[in-house]
């Protein structure tokens, strides 16, 4: 058994097994048990959110409080190292009372009349048969209209949670029947944090640049994080005795250093094409993914406009003094109309490259059409200036006649 959980991938091994592991969430968490504990409890709990942020782990969590047999401490459960009978089975997903159903591969009504057919007999062993649909937002309009007169008048021991990351998907009439809980992303220093407390406990050896690289390639799930880091481990492992670095991590995900994207920005905003594709080749050998990439020119682009719109940029975006500076530099010949189009252009182009099937064309493409436009902006200024040095010798003239 001890194997076989060292084994595990760490987005299964650290699941929460009580409501206080869960990260990111706690005032819904609280909300929740609050609510269990004076048995208040809806007919139905709607839980949203994007991928990773903990629906279905939260989904687990309220069948295990709403059955436990021991809940006798703050977090309505029994102790997560000694688990009663049910939260066991739960989290094992092989209680007889606690039914999972994914909605993506069961989307029509007959499976929906099955598990109201079901829904029928009271639970075998536990204190409420629970029905957890994950992924509702993918059953059929006769499937939802099958499951409203359930919803709203369900048997006394039964309770359905379900789990949606499209919330609007949903039609009104099954949102108005359910408790609502939206799962907010977890915020960058909250993930940080959690990946450094499984590291120590992997015993793994992962710098903090690099652990912060995965926290913000992991945009808000955690789920992401702890896949990131269990790749990360894979890779530190093929030399144990060296340390994980931001480096490595870069290419480990196709990520480009931010020094290499400035200096190309550089390039590109001084027209210099030579320079600008040949560093971008360079790039493409060493293995940049496209999408990442232009993320990456994304993320730079709105420093930049920040920097024209706000004044210095201070340290708190995790930039070095010398990535600051570069920074200060580009920006002297932009203005925040440039960074606009460069911003839409770029948006523009990772749509391009589900189409495009030549990607290393695409970004070259992109480059140039960026030069281009720089190139205009630039001949703009000239003539503006030409004319209006034109408007003012004639003023002059005028004055001496």
């Amino acid at each position: 058994m001890p194997n076989e959980n060292k084994l595990q991938i760490l987005a299964l091994k650290h699941r929460p097994k009580i409501f206080k592991d869960v990260i990111g969430q706690e005032i819904i968490a609280e909300t929740i048990l609050n609510g269990i504990k004076i048995g208040k409890t809806p007919n139905a709990y709607l839980l949203t959110g994007i991928r990773g942020v903990g629906k279905t782990t939260t989904a687990r969590l309220i069948a295990k409080a709403l059955n436990c047999t021991s809940n006798n401490n703050e977090n309505n459960l029994c102790d997560k190292n000694k688990p009663c009978k049910h939260c066991e089975e739960i989290d094992n997903s092989n209680h007889i009372d606690v039914l999972e159903m994914d909605a993506a591969s069961k989307t029509g009504i007959d499976d929906i009349r099955e598990l109201i057919e079901n829904a029928k007999y009271n639970p075998t062993s536990a204190k409420f048969k629970i029905f957890i649909i994950d992924e509702v937002h993918m059953l059929s309009k006769q499937a939802f209209n099958g499951m409203l007169k359930t919803l709203e008048e369900p048997p006394e021991k039964l309770k359905f949670i379900l789990a949606t990351t499209e919330v609007r998907k949903i039609p009104v009439t099954i949102l108005s029947r359910c408790q609502r809980f939206d799962l907010r992303r977890v915020n960058f220093d909250t993930i940080f944090n959690h990946l450094k407390k499984i590291l120590n406990t992997e015993k793994g050896k992962i710098s903090d640049e690099a652990l912060t690289l995965l926290a913000k390639a992991s945009e808000g799930s955690v789920r992401d994080a702890l896949s990131l880091l269990d790749r990360a481990l894979v890779y530190q492992s093929l030399n144990p005795e060296n340390i994980l670095n931001d480096k490595d991590v870069r290419k480990m995900l196709g990520l480009v250093d931010k020094t290499k994207l400035m200096d190309l920005l550089k390039y590109v905003f001084s027209g210099n094409e030579s320079n600008a594709l040949k560093l971008l080749k360079e790039l493409v050998d060493e293995g940049l993914d496209p999408k990442n990439f232009l993320n990456d020119i994304l993320e730079l682009i709105y420093l930049f406009t920040r920097r024209l719109s706000l004044g210095p940029i201070n340290k708190e975006l995790f930039l070095s003094d010398s990535e600051l500076k570069k920074i200060d530099d580009i920006c002297e010949g932009l203005n925040i109309q440039d960074l606009g189009i460069f911003w839409q252009l770029t948006l523009k182009t990772i749509e391009d490259l589900s189409i495009v099937s030549n990607e290393n064309i695409t970004l070259e493409m992109y480059l140039i059409q960026l030069m281009h436009i720089k190139q205009i902006e630039n001949k703009l200024d000239e003539t503006d200036d030409r004319l209006i040095k034109s408007i003012n010798n004639t003023e002059k003239k005028k004055k001496l006649i």
